[in-house]
């Protein structure tokens, strides 16, 4: 059991790493030539189930994206009829909820398969409620994310989450209710639930973290409560996870065993252990719905399934391994696509090493002692994990978490579960747990609040190639083994690559570009061997989202960067300054230097005409705005001139023909680059056929966004660009591209490229 199982997720993961879907008849000669080989050699018995691992991810990924949306039905108007599944996400101007697609009107082609999709009600939403069904007008695009490295990957989560398309719904006046709310019963308990919760706590600051422990619906929790939870290590407690469904079944458990035994006959028909281990398990079971049946929950109950049922009902004896691999082998029969996330990793790995840790430690029966010590040992065992996966471990979490496993799961989550059992026949004895629970959850936030601000309390560290993170899993893996075992000390000289690992730099002398994927906006990267220049920080992409902090910081982090030398905000319009706030919240930034535009923002000089400096052996100019300049805002964009003297780039801004008149006029020589960001985003303002000249690029970088409103890049640019032979790239089709500049210049390298997998859209 144990080799097949661990052989058939192998085959999951491997399928996962593909960048082209193949064909699930591959898969299934595969298994039939492998079988004969199985049975005729036991040895061989692993080849069969990693092939099969291979086929039934392959067939999962196959149905998922059979019903995705045609191109040419993108961004028009569509009528559907359905059903909303799932919480609504209510905000102040608008809602986002998930719909259930039964039937697409108007259509030149049928769309076989809609599924769910993922909308927002932008104008004058009404109230939405789980089992509603409603007729709407409809604006539809496939799953499409910015491509970053080291950010967030929006078409992975799509993917995951069985989402066929995302878009918006109209202002229509065949916008219509179908139906009151039918069937999702435990949705619209959820809803209601939510509902009361919010009407009873109102703007309470803990409001969002009550209702998270509750109904697991994190949309109410602030972006400081986040940045707290992930500072101490604790954002497993604010969601319903593992523990506490756990929890829940243990207390049910209890209960029921009791309870049945004073009923005296029913012993005799259906043994307590046994009728215990039947009702725990169903009250996980709603438990774990009325929590939305995350994957952390569903993993949970599967563990749950083979303790309970299997040794309680079937009477198996497991050990902690085969507990461990059949909740595993369960887990990936109903969602292998669980292991595409860092939770999965992480749950099932904390578990791992609890059980791997205390398996042969004896001795210590004093509670606090053994809750210490696991906390301690969690820490180290996932430390290489949560580096791999978000560049930071959280150096207090056993501290934060010595004191927060208990005080939320013994305390503030037993009193949640019964608020939401007698919230409907017995509102006020709810009211008054809230209370409790609220009041427990108010005093241990300072605690929290307090570790997360000390300096020390998160290691950062960038992102390491796989063979330093490998090693480090064997050094975790060896310290983790009982004392006495000789060898154990070799963990430390094992763990020191990942430690010592720093991503690489340009040598003395080179630079590098990156040209970041903000969607409509502007964001790049400079950097020497010492120093990063940022120039212009992207759009704020919501009230509480900006491209600072999605797609900057990530990408910066990741490359090992805390403090900024030198922060360029091009000109005042919202699409290049609109991340400075996520930025400046995140990283150190030792000079900012803004256009005479940017006035929302303090600068600690303005950008002009002749302003330089040298990092490196790497030369940095200003070429405009000149001193005096009373323009346009747009003209009056900063422009950089960087250059090693080999080679060169020309940030420009979003300059336009006036301002491109001026450089090619005084600079008719110095302005010339290899690689030319284009100016204005392609508008036909600009890239006027004497400014290519004067500039003369290999490479043109277009920063846009999909399918933008603008419609830029401008069909005569692109003209302009192709009779000098100029090679375009763009972010909307490249993702975020990388440029290595020493005695010439490397060939762009688009993200959405190099990085893709079979889920991601097919770059142009």
């Amino acid at each position: 059991m144990r080799l097949g199982v661990s052989a058939f997720f192998c085959g999951v993961w491997a399928m996962l790493l593909l960048r082209d879907l193949p064909d699930t008849a591959i898969f299934i000669i595969l298994l039939l030539l492998s079988l004969p080989v199985g049975f005729r050699y036991p040895k061989a018995r692993a080849l069969v189930w990693f092939v099969l691992g291979l086929w039934w991810a392959t067939y999962r990924a196959h149905g998922m994206l059979a019903g995705a949306l045609e191109v040419t039905l993108e961004n028009e108007p569509i009528k559907i009829q359905g059903v909303i599944v799932g919480l609504p996400q209510a905000r102040e101007k608008s809602t986002r909820f998930l719909f259930e697609i039964e039937s697409v009107h108007g259509l030149r082609k049928d769309w076989p398969s809609p599924g769910r999709v993922r909308l927002g009600w932008y104008i004058d939403p009404p109230e939405l409620i789980p089992g509603q069904r409603w007729e709407l007008m409809v604006k539809l695009k496939r799953p499409r994310g910015f491509r970053n490295p080291g950010g967030f990957d929006y078409e992975r989560w799509l993917f995951q989450q069985r989402l066929r398309a995302t878009g918006y719904v109209l202002q229509s006046s065949r916008n219509r209710l179908l139906g009151n709310p039918g069937g999702q019963i435990i949705e619209r308990m959820r809803f209601q639930l939510a509902q009361g919760l919010d009407q009873y706590l109102g703007p309470h600051p803990e409001a969002g973290l009550i209702k998270a422990l509750a109904l697991g619906a994190t949309d109410g929790i602030t972006q400081s409560q986040w940045q707290v939870l992930a500072l101490t290590g604790t954002t497993h407690l604010v969601a319903i996870s593992g523990l506490h469904v756990s929890l829940a079944a243990g207390l049910i458990f209890f209960l029921a065993r009791r309870l049945w035994s004073l009923t005296g006959y029913g012993v005799l028909y259906l043994p307590a252990p046994r009728f215990a281990a039947l009702a725990a398990m169903a009250g996980a079971t709603v438990y774990a719905l009325l929590a939305g049946f995350s994957v952390p929950t569903q993993r949970a109950l599967a563990m749950l399934a083979v303790v309970l049922l299997g040794g309680s009902l079937w009477r198996w004896r497991l050990g902690w391994r085969d507990t461990l691999l059949a909740a595993l082998f369960a887990v990936l029969i109903l969602d292998p696509f669980s292991t595409m996330f860092p939770g999965f990793w992480l749950s099932f790995g904390g578990v791992a090493v609890i059980a791997l840790a205390l398996a042969h430690r004896h001795g210590e029966n004093v509670f606090w002692w053994q809750l210490s010590k696991t906390q301690f040992l969690v820490a180290l065992g996932l430390a290489p994990m949560l580096v791999v996966f978000f560049g930071q471990n959280p150096m207090l979490s056993p501290l934060a978490n010595l004191v927060a496993v208990p005080w939320v799961s013994f305390l503030i989550v037993p009193l949640l579960l019964v608020a939401v059992v007698l919230w409907v026949p017995f509102p006020a004895a709810a009211h008054v747990l809230v209370d409790l629970a609220t009041h427990a959850l108010s005093w241990l936030l300072p605690f929290l609040d307090g570790l997360a601000s000390l300096q020390f309390a998160t290691w950062k560290h960038p992102a390491a190639g796989w063979w330093p993170s490998s090693l480090a899993f064997v050094g975790v893996f060896l310290l983790l083994l009982p004392r006495g075992l000789p060898g154990r000390w070799l963990g430390v000289i094992f763990l020191l690559p990942l430690i010592s690992a720093e991503p690489n730099r340009p040598e003395p002398g080179q630079f590098w570009f990156t040209l970041l994927d903000v969607g409509q906006g502007l964001a790049g990267v400079v950097e020497t061997n010492q120093h990063t220049l940022l120039f212009d920080t992207g759009p704020r992409l919501s009230p509480d989202l900006d491209a600072g902090s999605m797609v900057i910081v990530p990408f910066l982090k990741q490359r090992g960067v805390s403090t900024l030398d030198t922060v360029v905000l091009s000109h005042g319009d919202s699409d290049h300054t609109g991340g400075f706030d996520g930025v400046s919240g995140s990283l150190s930034l030792k000079t900012v230097i803004a256009a005479a535009g940017v006035q929302h923002i303090a600068g600690d000089k303005r950008c002009q005409d002749g302003e330089s400096w040298n990092w490196d052996g790497v030369q940095f100019r200003f070429l405009h705005p000149p001193a005096d300049y009373s323009g346009t805002d747009n003209d009056g964009s900063c422009v950089l001139h960087v250059s090693n003297g080999a080679t060169a780039l020309l940030l420009s801004g979003d300059i336009e023909q006036q301002a491109e008149t001026r450089l090619y006029a005084h600079y008719a020589k110095t302005v010339a680059a290899s690689v030319l960001l284009v100016p204005h985003h392609g508008s036909n303002t600009s890239s006027t056929k004497e400014f290519l000249a004067a500039v003369d690029p290999v490479y043109a970088l277009i920063a846009v966004g999909h399918n933008n409103r603008y419609k830029f890049p401008h069909d005569d640019v692109l003209k302009r660009y192709h009779e000098r032979k100029i090679h375009l790239v763009s972010t909307a089709d490249s993702g975020a591209i990388s440029l290595h500049f020493g005695r010439g210049v490397s060939v762009p390298e688009g993200y959405r490229q190099t990085a893709r997998r079979f889920w991601h859209a097919q770059p142009n």
